[in-house]
């Protein structure tokens, strides 16, 4: 910063102000994303969870003896 007048100065802290605050946005919308993918995985192993169950029943039903009308 030697060297430098007032107004360099003065524009590089308002350049680094600037991607200060785009650094903040970008790391709340990274959080945001985590959240979200967090959520989306919760959602996906209940519906593994869910497809399983049901894969279970169905087997079990198709094991059942089948009734045949006379």
């Amino acid at each position: 910063m030697e060297g430098m007048s007032v107004k360099e100065v003065k524009q590089l802290v308002e350049e680094n102000s600037h991607k200060a605050e785009q650094i903040d946005m970008l790391t709340a919308e990274r959080d945001d994303l985590k959240e979200e993918r967090d959520d989306i995985n919760e959602e996906l192993i209940a519906a593994e969870r869910k497809i399983s169950e049901l894969e279970n029943e169905l087997e079990r039903e198709r094991s059942k003896p089948t009734e045949v009308a006379v």
